[in-house]
């Protein structure tokens, strides 16, 4: 499962890689968006389903609250930076910047994975 966590991460972030180098085609702006949008839908149920196997018996619904909290404020967070680096960089540096954060995730999950 982590391995697919890694590889989810990786096409994000590189479909964000591609996005910030489209800038007067819309279809193919659209389809990166739509792949985007996919692998963005399938990392919170894998992070959620780890969080599962790897929390004790008596603490999952602990375990699964806090990771639940997390992702909100991942989400506000995600959407701050953003908005953020897009507003005082050009647009396509703002997608390189969230690139380069999902860069960062891909070695935080793999530094974890070696555990």
């Amino acid at each position: 499962m982590r391995n697919t966590l890694l590889i989810i991460c990786f096409m994000a972030g590189l479909s964000q890689l591609l996005f910030s180098f489209i800038v007067h085609n819309l279809f193919f702006a659209g389809v990166l968006r739509f792949i985007w949008g996919i692998f963005i839908a399938a990392i919170l149920p894998l992070l959620f389903m780890q969080l599962r196997q790897l929390a004790k018996k008596d603490a999952i619904g602990k375990n699964i609250g806090m990771g639940h909290s997390a992702s909100k404020l991942g989400a506000l967070i995600g959407i701050s930076v953003g908005a953020l680096s897009i507003s005082v960089f050009a647009i396509n540096q703002g997608f390189l910047i969230i690139t380069l954060i999902y860069s960062i995730m891909f070695i935080i999950i793999l530094f974890f994975a070696k555990k």
